[in-house]
């Protein structure tokens, strides 16, 4: 639950706070195809159901929660490239555009390190 919660409410001030750095492209209210719902709705439900399956695993991992969550992010950012993109029709990691790879890989590795802080901080704190 914890998890989850983290996960989401990363999303608005780390990812799309990046996104907006790195990308220019502010908050995407418009609907995505999949679902109907705006982007960034979308992107707060699965940071939240990423959040929730991270803060499940990492107490096990004994790795500092800000590198697991560095790991998380440029996971995340290889199943987009390999998994979700080609899915959507478009190509392979964006057709290899090397500024959008960076600032795809940024913008969700900084996700990632803020979901292994606040995760980590919080997890630390319940157990004190």
């Amino acid at each position: 639950m914890l998890g989850g919660f983290v996960g989401a409410l990363c999303v608005l001030p780390f990812y799309q706070g990046l996104w907006t750095a790195c990308a220019k492209a502010g908050l995407r209210l418009q609907p995505y195809p999949a679902a109907g719902l705006p982007l960034i709705v979308s992107l707060a439900l699965i940071g939240g159901a990423l959040g929730a399956a991270f803060a499940l695993v990492l107490p096990s991992l004994r790795r500092p929660g800000w590198q697991c969550g560095a790991l998380l992010g440029a996971l995340v950012t290889v199943f987009l490239w390999f998994i979700i993109v080609p899915l959507t029709g478009a190509p392979v990691a964006g057709g290899f555009h090397v500024v959008r790879m960076v600032q795809t890989l940024t913008i969700n590795m900084g996700w990632g390190v803020s979901v292994g802080l606040l995760i980590s901080l919080l997890l630390s704190r319940r157990a004190a």
